[in-house]
């Protein structure tokens, strides 16, 4: 075992020199744990119990770890700074400002919980392409459930495989009915039909509306277990959160995760690479083995992003591929003769046949051809005397 530093690592582990000096380091980065800061928007005067729930499951865990900050509605445009990475707006629409929209369209997310404040007074917010109408009251039947779910999307990754029964377990008493427009994408109903969960794109950015309540209000989805990874994967979908590799392979293409302005990347050998240059965005390739490092308009100082590069593990391969490989999907001609063999007497006689025809329609027209060439055109002459002018003279 060895001991990390704090922050982001570099490490390189190097075997004796063989032949093959490709493969005798090999190099990678570890990051520093990552943390994704949330801004938690609610009405003034909403009680701190409606998002205990919330607020102490996106708390737990680690890799990236949630990191909530409260806000209002009023002050949401001055902390969408840098290292945003998600906006939770809970029982409150959000604001059609400039800035949010900016915000949103640069590649965040924003999710919108639907409670009773918005349901009850049907606003709609510009920037949501859905409405709400009412509320649902299912405490008759003893709560609905969640039916349809889109299992194939990233937020229900915890519940493939059989895992979409903890999700249905959680009985809800009572939640907004929301009608989407017809360009959003419905990822979940309740038993009833009425949309759970929508999806709308905003630019490069996402905007998740849930219908599913958060608190104890609502249902007891915050005591069943699939409450917890339900809502981490939502929070982290809709932040488009994507992990670092920890190493790469040589020959692909890397632009930094972190938006970097006037992107400069610095190769193992001490070439300056400019991907932008041009006014064209591009990815620099990773041709060289070792540590690229990428600044801000000029290599100094400590690098903003460092990528590990290593040869492909193939590469490295050394032992003899055995000769049946190289003859796969390759097929053995038929002889001539042995396909001929085993064509029935009666199609053989019917080929046989057809080329006599032809045989003797070409021997027809080289026959007539000779004869009309050895004729050839003789022309026909007559012998006689030229008349002489009378009068005499001399001739």
């Amino acid at each position: 075992p060895v001991a990390l530093p704090p922050g982001e690592a570099r490490i390189t582990v190097s075997l004796e020199p063989d032949a093959l000096a490709a493969d005798d380091a090999f190099v990678a980065v570890v990051p520093a744990e990552a943390t994704e800061r949330i801004v938690l928007v609610t009405p003034g005067d909403l009680p701190a119990e409606a998002t205990l729930f919330a607020e102490r499951a996106l708390e737990i865990g680690s890799d990236p770890a949630f990191r909530l900050e409260r806000r209002n509605v009023a002050s949401l445009d001055a902390a969408l700074r840098a290292g945003t990475a998600l906006v939770l707006f809970v029982d409150i629409l959000p604001p059609g400002t400039t800035a949010f929209r900016t915000w949103l369209e640069a590649g965040h997310g924003a999710v919108v919980v639907v409670g009773p404040r918005i349901a009850g007074s049907r606003t709609r917010s510009d920037l949501v392409a859905a409405r709400a109408d009412g509320e649902v009251d299912r405490l008759g039947d003893r709560g609905g459930t969640i039916g349809d779910v889109a299992l194939e999307h990233p937020v229900f990754l915890p519940f493939r495989g059989g895992g979409s029964a903890a999700l249905s377990s959680a009985r809800f008493i009572r939640y907004s009915r929301i009608v989407p427009d017809s360009s959003v994408e419905v990822l979940a109903r309740f038993d009833d039909g009425v949309p759970a969960l929508l999806e709308q794109q905003v630019g490069r950015g996402r905007l998740m509306v849930s219908a599913i309540p958060l608190d104890r209000r609502g249902g007891d989805f915050p005591l069943q277990p699939a409450y917890l990874p339900f809502l981490r994967r939502l929070a982290l979908h809709a932040a488009g959160y994507r992990p670092q590799p920890l190493w790469r392979t040589a020959g692909e293409g890397w632009r930094p995760a972190t938006a970097i302005g006037d992107l400069v990347i610095a190769t193992p050998s001490g070439a300056l690479v400019r991907p932008d240059s041009g006014g064209v965005q591009g990815a620099a390739t990773l041709g060289e083995l070792g540590f690229y490092q990428a600044y801000a308009e000029r290599a100094a100082g400590e690098p903003l992003a460092v990528a590990a590069v290593n040869a492909a593990p193939r590469e490295s391969d050394l032992s003899a591929s055995p000769p049946s490989e190289l003859l796969l999907g390759v097929q053995e001609a038929p002889d001539l003769e042995t396909a001929m063999e085993r064509l029935p007497a009666s199609e053989l006689e019917q080929r046989q046949r057809l080329w006599r025809i032809l045989l003797m329609m070409v021997l027809a027209v080289l026959v007539g051809e000779s004869l009309l060439g050895s004729r050839g055109w003789r022309g026909r002459a007559m012998r006689g005397v030229p008349d002489l002018p009378q009068g005499g003279g001399n001739a």
